[in-house]
């Protein structure tokens, strides 16, 4: 035996078989080398076809795919690996498994994006109406601030900056007319020029031109002074009046502060004989002058028969006299006085 067959790539329609009575010679076109050489040649024809195939397969080739691990799988970064059933599976099932309790079905997730079918869109309308971050940071608004009482023009405020949003900024002793900076300060009691010796919260506005500015003080008691500057020079503390420091003394003799200046008084006192001069001394002294005291008697005799004359005289911001002429004995004079 010497040589090989010359093979053609080709798949041969049947094998070829030797007859019971055939007579084998040798040699390539031989009969006795006829089935040897049809099984030779769909070899070599499986063989091309193989190689044809060994390329990687892909959706619109066919080839030769290999199989992908789990840790591929859970990768996801080669498209040219295949992964079984089970390996789906469990690719899935891990998927599953670190999800929230609240989170881990389809259905749930629907839920969680409030069933809308059109998500995507609605987020990227949602965002394109934020401002843009490169509009903000070389835009109007170049920084935020640096430090709590940064004024610096055009820069963003953080949180808790100037007083505002968190806890005022303790002033243990200090000026309040220096203060040049917009915030809120606690102030120490003893501080100058503050409406009075008590600690209190101090809020300071100031105007970008002309030297205006404001203050606002509040004591730990709860009184409520304020005040304003102009160029530069401040005026004086005014109180504002409220239910706790109402200017007023509410007794059978008692007095009352007006926001326009006027005070009124008024009062009442009892004579034992008639044409009896009493000398009334006000509840509180008027600061500038009387206008006018007006006595008048409060009897309870039904019968009188003549009228009481109320004259008035030694009328002081502090106190007068009067005397009640025709009047009834005992009996009780009211009066009422207005001055500022």
């Amino acid at each position: 035996m010497s040589g090989t067959l010359p093979v053609v790539q080709q798949w041969a329609a049947g094998v070829r078989y030797f007859e019971a009575n055939a007579v084998l010679t040798g040699g390539p076109d031989c009969p006795d080398n006829l089935p040897i050489q049809d099984l030779a040649d769909r070899t070599e024809y499986l063989k091309a076809q193989l190689e044809a195939k060994t390329g990687q397969a892909t959706e619109a080739e066919s080839g030769i795919a290999s199989l992908a691990s789990q840790a591929e799988a859970l990768a996801g970064t080669d498209d040219a690996k295949i992964m079984t059933a089970l390996k789906v599976k469990a690719v899935i099932d891990a998927l599953v498994a670190a999800a929230p309790g609240t989170l881990d079905t389809l259905n749930e997730l629907a839920a969680a994006l409030g069933d809308d079918p059109n998500f995507a869109t609605t987020m990227a309308n949602a965002l394109a109406g934020k401002e843009d971050k490169t509009a903000l940071k070389g835009g109007a608004y170049t920084d935020k601030t640096a430090y709590n009482y940064d004024s610096t023009q055009d820069r963003l405020m953080k949180t808790g900056d100037f007083g505002k949003g968190t806890k005022s900024m303790s002033v243990t002793s200090t000026d309040a007319n220096l203060i040049d900076v917009s915030a809120t300060y606690f102030m120490s009691n003893l501080a100058a020029n503050i409406p009075v010796a008590e600690y209190g919260w101090l809020e300071y506005s100031p105007n970008d031109v002309g030297g205006s500015a404001r203050q606002v003080y509040q004591t730990v008691s709860n009184r409520l002074f304020h005040r304003a500057a102009t160029s530069g020079v401040w005026s004086s503390w005014t109180e504002v009046f409220n239910t706790l420091n109402s200017p007023a003394l509410l007794s059978v003799n008692g007095w009352q502060k007006l926001l326009g200046g006027f005070i009124l008084q008024a009062g009442s006192y009892s004579v034992s004989t008639t044409n009896e001069t009493y000398n009334l001394t006000f509840p509180t002294t008027f600061p500038n002058a009387v206008i006018g005291v007006f006595p008048i008697q409060y009897t309870s005799n039904t019968t009188v028969s003549s009228e009481a004359n109320a004259v008035v005289f030694n009328q002081t911001t502090s106190g007068c006299s009067i005397n009640m002429r025709n009047g009834y004995a005992p009996e009780d004079v009211k009066w009422f006085a207005i001055g500022y």
